[in-house]
């Protein structure tokens, strides 16, 4: 249907609390969240801060971890909700700069692939994108596109069905 509204929220993503009670408060419920929240702080392990080390961390990680541990309770109380976190090929392959970014990336990876078991006899098939990483590079024109791919067979944890979910599109000139 054209024309949902959407809810402007401002809080950090630390403040997981917070947003899901600004979304149920608005609507009375909530049925999904996507943790697409992100930041660089490109630089050479040899040179990295601590600092730019935990302000990834905190964005991506631990900001994920916050939304899904709010909303966590609600989805299992009502039997339905849906997760998608975004993940990263970085995480999988490396890229010069970002050990930070690559380590929260696969974090993330961890922590859903968890939570799609752990969820799975309370919410059923397909509740979070988990499993399967992979990357391609295509070109076109100027552009790159990687493509990460993530999927969930639930038939491996007794379900009845399985889903594939693109769960991260990246680019760049």
């Amino acid at each position: 249907q054209e024309g949902g509204k959407a809810l402007p929220d401002y809080h950090s993503v630390e403040k997981g609390e917070e947003i899901v009670k600004a979304a149920t408060d608005q609507w009375g419920a909530i049925h999904a969240i996507v943790n697409n929240a992100g930041i660089l702080r490109d630089r050479s392990f040899l040179k990295m801060t601590d600092k730019e080390w935990d302000d990834v961390y905190k964005v991506h990680l631990l900001g994920t971890f916050r939304l899904c541990k709010a909303a966590w309770p609600t989805f299992i109380r009502q039997k339905y909700g849906r997760i998608v976190n975004v993940c990263s090929p970085h995480g999988l392959h490396g890229n010069f700069g970002q050990s930070n970014y690559g380590s929260m990336k696969m974090g993330i990876l961890g922590f859903s692939k968890a939570l799609a078991v752990e969820g799975f006899p309370h919410l059923g098939d397909n509740i979070l994108n988990s499993y399967v990483c992979r990357r391609e590079v295509w070109y076109s024109g100027e552009h790159y596109t990687a493509h990460s791919s993530i999927s969930y067979d639930s038939r491996r944890h007794g379900g009845k069905g399985s889903g594939s979910f693109k769960a991260g599109i990246c680019g760049w000139s």
